[in-house]
């Protein structure tokens, strides 16, 4: 009997197989963008001749279905043509990783050791493999496990045998019920296990079911304290906002000691003539060209100026200027004019374009999942009138650097230059003393001390007779 792994069909499917797992999606962008440009998923098997590991085999399109329809069943599905291939299990097209949730169970009640993402793992693959685990991210960027995340399985038949396996919190649940379930396990190490961390588990569907009616009853409470305001107070009930945590108040004490203090009158600030403004300040138009900035959103970071130029100008406007900054999806284009301006907008909104690659100055009109399409809008008001500001800024830092510079390499003038060649007024010159002369003359004006005894000169042997 010949071994599988000899069979050239089962090396052809196997190499498939690899083209199609997540870490290629992930790291293939060919493939994401195709995935992302067709509407089931479906990929042409011609696609998968340019990959030099199925290339070698030099197979056709009908070997290659014959080859994933006998030994990738699990994993792969053709269409009925046989002409395509998809995956089973759909690819996650999001670019944050998320669990997908046919194949995945929410853990709750989970503590150390089972506090990091391989022990996690490791304890769930004891039921079935385990594809990835997906902890929350705290809201300030902090690594903090708040006892709970989803678990990704790789087929979907594992996540109902984890929930029965893992499962300890269920309000109808009771002791004999809980004998009931440890002899029909299989596996009595895991029902012990499962036991002493007494997790809660559950499907994601059901989670996300839960998550529904969770956000459904907070609504339904908000629009009823909101009436109860308004009945109260006769007026509208304003619109929440977050509020920021306020610091204990540690000097709370002191009034109890010193009682209550007296109130502080309050005075009137009056304005100085230069803060107060002239009737018709308001009417002044601003000193610079309204309606010529378009702010556009979903670029590609690693692009250029050159080529957002000339993807821009597609539009028919003539740009002036693109401030734009490498690793930033965003950037603000200044157009010669405001109609200019409107044509380019208009032009975006109607024939939504999409920037597949830093490189690309055309663009396409075709949907994608994965990518979004530019999104374009003129600044106006308080925001424009911030990016004038901000523009100002930067002109007078430029002209401070470059008076600066100019200053240091000016050439120092001699002293000769002062006076002119017809002047006949006698140049003043700063002749400095001789240096033998000024010490001899210091010397001579030092006063000698008659009192004080004359000092020895030093290495001066002294002779006993």
């Amino acid at each position: 009997m010949s071994n599988p792994s000899d069979d050239e069909e089962y090396r052809l499917a196997h190499c498939i197989n690899n083209c199609m797992t997540d870490e290629a999606f992930e790291n293939d962008n060919t493939l994401r963008t195709l995935i992302g440009m067709s509407e089931d998923s479906y990929i042409p098997l011609e696609f998968f001749r340019t990959k030099p590991s199925v290339a070698v085999f030099d197979a056709s399109e009908e070997e290659m279905a014959i080859a994933v329809a006998k030994y990738c069943t699990i994993t792969l599905k053709l269409d009925e043509s046989l002409t395509k291939i998809t995956r089973v299990k759909p690819f996650n097209v999001d670019q944050t990783r998320t669990a997908l949730t046919p194949w995945s169970i929410y853990v709750e009640g989970l503590k150390a050791p089972y506090d990091t993402v391989d022990k996690i793992k490791e304890l769930f693959e004891k039921v079935d493999p385990v594809h990835h685990v997906v902890l929350p991210e705290a809201w300030n960027g902090t690594k903090k496990f708040f006892g709970f995340c989803f678990v990704e399985f790789n087929v979907p038949q594992s996540v109902h045998r984890a929930v029965r396996l893992f499962n300890r919190f269920d309000p109808q649940l009771s002791v004999q019920t809980k004998h009931k379930i440890k002899e029909r396990t299989t596996d009595q190490d895991v029902s012990e296990l499962a036991d002493k961390l007494e997790l809660r588990v559950m499907t994601k569907i059901d989670w996300e079911k839960l998550k529904s009616r969770y956000l459904a009853q907070q609504q339904a409470l908000e629009q009823q304290i909101k009436a109860v305001w308004e009945e109260m107070n006769g007026r509208p009930a304003p619109s929440r906002k977050p509020i920021a945590p306020q610091r204990p108040d540690h000097t709370a004490f002191i009034a109890d000691i010193r009682g209550p203090r007296p109130p502080i009158p309050r005075t009137r600030k009056t304005a100085s003539p230069s803060q107060k403004q002239l009737p018709d300040q308001d009417s002044q138009q601003p000193d610079y060209d309204q309606g010529i900035v378009v702010h556009v959103d979903n670029i590609q970071p690693r692009t250029n100026k050159s080529i957002l130029k000339k993807l821009f100008e597609k539009s028919g406007a003539t740009t002036t200027f693109v401030n734009f900054k490498k690793d930033i999806p965003s950037c603000n284009v200044r157009l010669s004019t405001a109609a200019d301006a409107q044509k380019m907008t208009t032009y975006f909104t109607d024939h939504p374009t999409t920037q597949l690659q830093a490189d690309d100055a055309q663009g396409t009109r075709d949907a994608i999942n994965a990518l979004s399409p530019l999104k374009v809008r003129i600044l106006a008001g308080k925001e424009e009138e911030i990016y004038w500001q901000t523009q100002e800024k930067k002109k007078e830092r430029f002209s401070q650097v470059r008076q600066t510079r100019k200053t240091d390499h000016t050439p120092t003038q001699d002293a000769s230059s002062g006076a002119s060649s017809t002047s006949t007024t006698p140049m003043k010159l700063n002749v400095a003393p001789n240096n033998n002369e000024n010490k001899k003359s210091k010397r001579s004006e030092k006063s000698i001390n008659p009192s004080q005894p004359a000092k020895k000169p030093k290495n001066t042997h002294v002779h006993f007779s």
